[in-house]
């Protein structure tokens, strides 16, 4: 397994739905890479969105574009009706955004955090 954080982000694109649950939504989507000769490579995933991307995403539908930035990849293993072992790469997405039309960021999926107050520079609360 491996981590992904990217504060641009990656564009993607939602295929079709496998399941949501109270917490998680699992998915198929896309995405792809341009070529030097201007065509596309497109590669094929397994997502599920959980926590934060979750929350800002929690009617995701196939056809959207959406913006993973935070991911963990892993390489799961299972065993096919055969017997014989098998694996796939889930994408399993912690911060993410919907994109909109022009392909900006149209939701956030970061905390929201207070800023901190600037430490006061009056000369009277000063210790010495």
């Amino acid at each position: 397994m491996f981590f992904y954080k990217n504060d641009k982000g990656t564009y993607a694109k939602v295929w079709e739905i496998s399941e949501r649950k109270d917490k998680y939504t699992d998915f198929r989507f896309s995405t792809s890479e341009k070529l030097e000769d201007g065509t596309y490579k497109n590669s094929n995933w397994n997502g599920r969105l959980v926590g934060h991307a979750f929350n800002a995403i929690p009617k995701l539908e196939p056809g959207q574009r959406i913006i993973i930035k935070s991911a963990k990849i892993t390489n799961e293993a299972y065993k096919n009706q055969d017997g014989q072992n098998r694996s796939y790469l889930r994408v399993v997405i912690f911060e993410a955004a919907v994109a909109d039309a022009d392909g900006a960021q149209a939701t956030s999926t970061a905390p929201k955090t207070k800023k901190a107050e600037p430490a006061s520079t009056d000369d009277d609360e000063l210790p010495f």
